[in-house]
């Protein structure tokens, strides 16, 4: 048995107490209030005919209730937009106005200054200015590398001729290399006898990678041979016979000091050959893959003398490789070095100022770009926010009040891909200036070496990212923004053009590689291939490329060819260049086109240009700002709300004025 009680607040509430038979109390609330006609409590003078608005009330707390079991059983059914006031609905098309507003736009209408506007161009300033510093100090120290190893290829290497030195194509000459084994030790020996004069013979600060104050009494380090050669081989080919173990064994040698540095014996006395049969190191040119020599060294780059450019110490290592791989008659020979930075001890007069003021110049600019990056990183993440909120209570308020589901393209223009390039390039700057700090240090050691190709890498990509990202504040405007608009709209069918145009590419490149690649110099590799094709399309070196062909008497190659370069040819430049182009000419004609009768909008678009408020109009100013609660509201509107929340929620919503706190 259980009793209803009910009772009237003063908010023109009806609130049901039930008492079950266990003698527990069970609040209910009907969340609508009574008609004025029956705010009164029914009296005895009543028309007993009439019926009593309590006991109605009682009924409808009851037939909810009753409502509520049903909706649990049963699946619900689709809920009906809210009625959004036209107020409503100004005010947040002027929200989403504004957001896409330019920059000027958005100072006329709410007097905003363009923070991200202004630290966009002077951080533009500042990379380019470093940019350029770090250029100069890059190009010499490269430039340098350079010319070391051109003249370690002159002192160690005997009969280089400097045409070799010079980037040519065709090559004026062929590749380094011995072809005898008379020529083979008589190389070596020079290539010792050098190292062994290189303090008095070079015009370069050189020395030996061994301290002056070692106690053992040597002035000269070791010199390294490596050999790498199969354990067991031999050949007869008079007689066609062979037989290899293909098991690669690598030994070392040492030649230590037999002589005082700069001693004519080196040159006179020293033999390689018997150097090497006296320490069971004999060379068997059948069994020989490799063999290495190694010149351990340590120079000093005197550099500008400059305070902020002092000299550099270093660790080299010029190698010497003579490659009998391919054992096919011509022991090709290559010369490379390696070099590790290390800390220098010495001490610099400077009589000229201003190289320390320069140097103090170069730290403020490197910071103030690192500062300046890492302001316009936190300003465009706090952009990309700023949108995802907008965006969830754009889709909270299209489903709310207008009873639509935003779609992905509509949802994407929220995220603005050009503030993501701007933070990464703020990300690459940022590192690239850390690691420029750091080659620019003197304290720098061998542990902490930093390559100048990774600072110019991070550099370079950087500054791409930056003057690119000045497209962004261009495309505001209509009469620079058709390039933007051209290349967004063309891209789509530019990748299905060319995903089919690459299929037909790398066949072409494959049968070129494969067919012409032992007879033309173009040819030699897949890489080489690729790239004397794409110079074909674009009309480079054609007549060379068809002149060098060298079919060696065999008429079918030469043939293949000529009808293999004539299709290429005429299919990418006359057909595959064409519809390229106008796929890009159709893209320009239908922007045009939008330009002279509209762009087509969606519908987030159309909602937003219902909007006729001007930027310079007051009803921006006037909005009321979001705050922090309406924000939490806009990701409260994801979770799954409890049954006493929403009791809750629908009570101090009757109890509030018709409007849209969230946004």
């Amino acid at each position: 048995m259980s009793e209803n009680i009910m009772s009237i607040n003063n908010n023109n509430l009806i609130t049901v107490e039930d008492t079950d038979n266990d003698g527990h109390h069970h609040h209910r609330r009907r969340h609508q209030p009574l008609d004025a006609n029956d705010r009164r409590l029914p009296t005895s003078d009543d028309n007993t005919n009439q019926e009593n608005p309590i006991l109605n009330a009682t009924a409808d707390v009851d037939a909810d209730d009753q409502h509520r079991s049903d909706r649990r059983s049963s699946s619900p059914p689709p809920t009906t937009p809210t009625e959004a006031t036209p107020h409503m609905k100004d005010r947040f098309r002027r929200r989403l106005k504004y957001y896409f507003m330019s920059p000027a736009d958005k100072w006329r209408a709410k007097r905003r200054q363009p923070c991200k506007l202004v630290v966009q161009v002077l951080k533009i300033i500042l990379v380019t200015i470093q940019l350029f510093v770090y250029g100069y100090d890059m190009s010499a120290h490269l430039a340098q590398e350079s010319n070391s190893v051109i003249a370690f290829r002159e002192l160690f290497l005997s009969n280089w001729d400097p045409v070799r030195e010079v980037m040519a194509y065709p090559p004026a000459a062929g590749p380094f290399a011995v072809y005898t084994r008379q020529d083979f030790y008589a190389s070596i020996d020079y290539a010792i006898a050098q190292y062994a004069n290189i303090t008095s013979a070079s015009v370069g600060s050189f020395g030996y990678a061994i301290n002056s104050t070692d106690r053992t009494g040597r002035n000269m380090s070791d010199i390294l041979v490596r050999r790498q050669h199969y354990n067991k081989g031999e050949a007869r080919p008079s007689d066609y016979y062979y037989e290899y173990d293909n098991q690669v064994f690598t030994d070392e040698l040492a030649i230590g000091e037999l002589f005082p540095p700069n001693d004519q014996r080196w040159s006179t006395e020293f033999s390689s050959l018997k150097y090497f049969d006296d320490h069971n190191r004999t060379v068997l040119f059948n069994r020989l893959l490799t063999l290495e020599l190694l010149f351990p060294l340590r120079t000093i780059y005197i550099n500008s003398m400059a305070d902020y450019n002092r000299p550099k110490c270093y660790d080299l290592n010029v190698s010497i490789v003579y490659d009998n791989r391919q054992n096919d008659g011509q022991m090709l020979v290559e010369l490379t070095t390696s070099r590790q930075r290390h800390l220098c001890n010495g001490n610099l007069a400077d009589n000229n100022r201003s190289d320390g003021d320069w140097l103090v110049v170069r730290q403020v600019l490197n910071w103030s770009v690192i500062v300046f990056s890492s302001v316009s990183a936190v300003l465009c993440l706090r952009s990309l926010y700023t949108g995802q909120v907008l965006c969830w209570q754009t889709r909270r308020f299209f489903n709310r009040y207008l009873s639509r589901t935003l779609t992905l393209r509509e949802l994407l223009d929220f995220v603005d891909l050009w503030i993501v390039l701007i933070i990464v390039n703020d990300i690459l700057i940022i590192s690239g200036s850390a690691l420029k700090m750091r080659l620019e240090s003197r304290v720098a050691t061998a542990a902490g070496t930093v390559r100048y190709n990774t600072v110019s890498l991070l550099l370079g990509v950087g500054n791409l990212c930056v003057w690119t990202g000045l497209l962004r504040y261009l495309g505001f405007s209509h009469k620079y923004n058709i390039l933007i608009l051209t290349l967004r709209r063309a891209v789509p069918n530019v990748l299905r053009f060319m995903s089919c145009a690459f299929i037909l590419y790398g066949g072409f490149t494959l049968c070129g590689w494969l067919v012409l690649g032992p007879y033309h110099l173009k040819f030699r590799t897949l890489s080489r291939a690729s790239e004397c094709l794409f110079s074909l399309m674009n009309g480079d070196d054609m007549f060379a490329t068809f002149y060098i062909t060298e079919p060696r008497g065999d008429l079918l190659i030469w043939w293949f060819s000529r009808i293999y370069l004539y299709m290429f040819v005429s299919l990418f430049i006359y057909v595959v260049l064409s519809l390229f182009i106008a796929l890009i000419m159709d893209s320009y004609e239908t922007i045009k086109d939008y330009y002279e009768n509209g762009m087509p909008l969606n519908d987030l678009q159309k909602f937003i240009a219902e909007c006729t408020d001007e930027p310079s109009s007051r009803a921006y100013t006037e909005d009321r700002h979001t705050t922090i609660a309406d924000t939490l509201n806009c990701f409260d509107c994801c979770r799954r709300p409890s049954p006493s929340r929403n009791r809750h929620h629908n009570h101090s919503q009757h109890n509030t004025t018709n409007s849209y706190h969230s946004f």
